[in-house]
């Protein structure tokens, strides 16, 4: 519903709400940082740098109240708090862990911190591997197969295209041979070859993700301009 709909929606004739009075409260609010934010349009200047602030701070705050009560709380001050041993050991570690990571602020007893890193690098590692290999590598695998189990010549060349696409994109990060001294690649011509069609595609998805951020940032752009407008036209109907 457009602004000035509901916030006429909101305030009933004769009279003022509470509920449309705060309403109006935070479109102003809201107005007023959109256009602090816009003034970096004319240089750096302290409006600009205070909505860059509230919006670092609120993020700031919203993060430590949402891992207090959504990690701490609930994962570990309640497990503590229970009377299950089990329980109680298990969130015992990595209370521990934590401690011990805290150490690595002191280059004396920095070392006792490398159980935590070794557990962290570890673990993130794995994560990734298992991360990139199940959710990104047999995918992709399976995504480029999958056309050619399908009738119609349209999926057959989709499936060729993808098949190339990734091959040739594989090869352009073929990095073991050296140039030759005359300054010419030294890959076979077929590496070569392989490596350009994938700088093609690697150029196209490029460009394509470069359009994509374009879209929405120019989305938010419109949207903000409309709430401008939108509030103008409210404030002074």
């Amino acid at each position: 519903m457009p602004y000035p709909v509901y916030w006429a929606a909101a305030r009933p004739a004769g009279r003022h709400s509470h509920m449309g009075d705060l309403d109006l409260l935070w479109m102003l609010i809201g107005f007023l940082l959109t256009l602090m934010v816009f003034s970096y349009l004319f240089g750096d200047n302290p409006a600009f740098r205070l909505a860059s602030y509230l919006l670092v701070g609120v993020a700031a705050g919203y993060t430590a109240v949402v891992l207090i009560f959504e990690v701490i709380v609930p994962r570990i001050g309640t497990p503590l708090m229970s009377n299950n041993l089990q329980s109680q050991i298990l969130t015992a570690v990595p209370i521990i862990l934590g401690l011990l990571l805290l150490t690595k602020l002191s280059p004396r007893l920095s070392g006792l911190g490398n159980v935590s890193m070794a557990y962290l690098v570890g673990a993130g590692a794995g994560a990734a591997v298992g991360g990139a290999v199940m959710g990104t590598l047999f995918q992709q695998i399976e995504a480029a197969i999958a056309p050619f189990g399908m009738n119609g010549l349209g999926q057959l060349i989709q499936g060729i295209l993808m098949v190339v696409g990734a091959a040739g994109t594989l090869l352009y990060f073929h990095f073991s041979a050296r140039p030759r001294p005359d300054g010419t690649p030294g890959r076979s011509p077929l590496i070569e070859t392989g490596a350009r069609i994938g700088e093609i595609f690697i150029g196209l998805t490029l460009g394509a993700l470069f359009a994509g951020v374009m879209a929405s940032a120019l989305t938010a752009l419109l949207e903000r301009l409309n709430f401008l407008i939108q509030t103008i036209l409210y404030l002074f109907r």
